[in-house]
């Protein structure tokens, strides 16, 4: 579907990529011997909303072990670390 504007990339050893906020992507190894690190970034602009997905929307976390517990764990961690950020 065109009206989608997909993007589509191929990465080398080294390179990297920067996935804005709530763009859906899918990554597709071409070689065996491949390592992935992956790092969710929140800027203070999208903090408010990050907080009320993990809070509204738990159910749809991925990734998290910890999923059920994560918005606490999250709040406690801005709490020590950023407490001007919470309001």
């Amino acid at each position: 579907n065109p009206a989608w504007d997909l993007k589509e990339v191929t990465c080398g050893p080294g390179d990297v990529v920067f996935i804005p906020c709530g763009w859906w992507h899918c990554v597709l190894n071409l070689d065996d011997d491949t390592l992935a690190v992956t790092q969710n970034y929140c800027s203070e602009t999208h903090l408010h909303s990050v907080r009320r997905f993990l809070w509204e929307k738990r159910h749809d976390i991925s990734g998290a072990a910890m999923k059920d517990s994560l918005p606490e764990l999250f709040d406690e961690a801005l709490a020590r670390h950023r407490p001007e950020l919470i309001a």
